[in-house]
């Protein structure tokens, strides 16, 4: 896990989630747990792989190692802002 801009918690898991390809969550200690990203094993990636990073601009970016176009991976960027819930 690690501290975003906005004082939230962040994080991934390699598996779990719907799709068993893992998820990126925010944790508020006010608020609780939200998930960010389900990963999928077709289109935005899946099986988040290395580090996740937070741009100064909150963004978070990860790397998996299947999904994508090709289905050998892809980039990933999650704006918390935008997720669901």
């Amino acid at each position: 896990m690690f501290g975003g801009i906005n004082g939230k918690l962040y994080g991934s898991t390699r598996e779990g989630g719907p799709l068993y390809s893992g998820t990126f969550f925010e944790f508020d200690p006010a608020g609780g747990f939200r998930m960010l990203a389900n990963n999928g094993p077709y289109g935005a990636g899946g099986s988040q792989r290395g580090e996740v990073s937070v741009s100064s601009s909150g963004k978070i970016y990860a790397v998996t190692s299947s999904g994508g176009a090709n289905g050998n991976g892809a980039v990933l960027e999650i704006n918390p802002n935008d997720a669901p819930g």
